[in-house]
């Protein structure tokens, strides 16, 4: 509406979205959820564009979030409690959390509006996250683990030539220098990173039944999510290569791999890609549960004051500048 007058801020205040022009009267723009300020129709088009866009892009951070989340908590609190200690040190995890944090933010959150997807009409009883939504993070959570549990068990027999024992060995020895039970945990690390920067193409698809994560990944429309995903690709293997001299290991917490090693964190970051493809083909049906879990958008103490109220507050703050008149 254009909010000319205070009879329309009823009908702003009643509507699910209150548009109002920015040459409108105090009232109506107080009524109003949002705010035209150039005066121009055609705003609104792009407003509901772009907030279906970020609505998407919130959705597809929160499946890479969540999944990298449970997996690290997993496995922090089963090599704790089993092992002694956790697989990753403190700038592993550091290093993480600026991948699961901060750079995906960026990559994920910033993906432009694409026109060619039609995105369903989001209203304030919209679930955040959908069942769709659950398969992934869970479907994914368990490759992961299981990955990772094979690995740090099962490793020592199957990189090593003399097995040892993963509890008792320390990860230096007495000339501080690394030892099978530091290169198996740097393994267990490197593997973990690229099996996520590999579901980080899987998560920008929300979609149930789309199989193709490239299709709409075009380093035209999509430079910066191609650009964080080299840098942490080039940050990832700079920490591995650098734990190959004396000083790099000390400070990363690393042991240097073979290239038979590395190729295997390799191939199995990268079937993440494959693992995706089989998570697809499970029925929503069997996530339905979780549809339980509803996150309001607006809740009971954010609502808007009524029209009433405000024209009664206006008459009781105009009372005293007629009395003093």
């Amino acid at each position: 509406m254009t909010g000319d007058s205070i009879s329309d801020a009823e009908a702003l205040q009643l509507a699910d979205v209150g548009l109002c022009m920015g040459s409108g009267c105090d009232v109506a723009k107080d009524n109003s959820d949002l705010i035209i300020t150039d005066n121009n129709f055609v705003s609104i088009q792009k407003t509901v564009q772009w907030g279906r866009s970020i609505f998407e892009n919130v959705r597809k951070f929160i499946q890479f979030q969540m999944t990298i989340n449970l997996v690290l908590c997993f496995m922090t609190i089963l090599g704790g409690c089993t092992l002694g200690t956790p697989p990753l040190n403190v700038v592993q995890m550091l290093w993480t959390n600026l991948i699961m944090d901060v750079l995906a933010a960026i990559s994920i959150g910033t993906e432009p509006y694409n026109p060619s997807i039609q995105v369903a009409r989001i209203s304030r009883r919209s679930e955040i996250i959908l069942p769709e939504m659950w398969r992934q993070i869970v479907g994914h959570a368990v490759y992961q683990i299981i990955v990772l549990c094979v690995l740090m068990y099962f490793g020592q027999f199957i990189f090593f030539p003399t097995p040892f024992n993963i509890i008792t060995t320390p990860s230096r020895d007495d000339q501080q220098a690394p030892t099978a039970k530091l290169e198996l945990d740097t393994l267990i690390f490197h593997t973990f990173i690229l099996m996520n920067l590999f579901n980080q193409i899987n998560c920008r698809v929300v979609d149930k039944d789309e199989l193709n994560v490239f299709k709409t990944l075009s380093p035209v429309r999509h430079p910066w999510f191609w650009a964080i995903l080299a840098f942490e690709i080039t940050v990832q293997q700079f920490m591995i290569c650098g734990a190959e001299t004396t000083l790099g290991s000390a400070l990363l917490g690393g042991a240097p791999l073979s290239l038979p090693q590395q190729l295997v964190a390799w191939v199995l970051g990268a079937s993440e890609l494959v693992t995706n493809l089989i998570i697809k083909q499970i029925p929503i049906g069997n996530f339905q549960f979780f549809a339980e879990i509803k996150l309001e958008a607006k809740k009971k103490g954010d609502a808007k004051p009524k029209l009433s109220e405000m024209l009664q507050l206006q008459s009781q703050d105009a009372q005293p500048q007629e009395k003093a008149g």
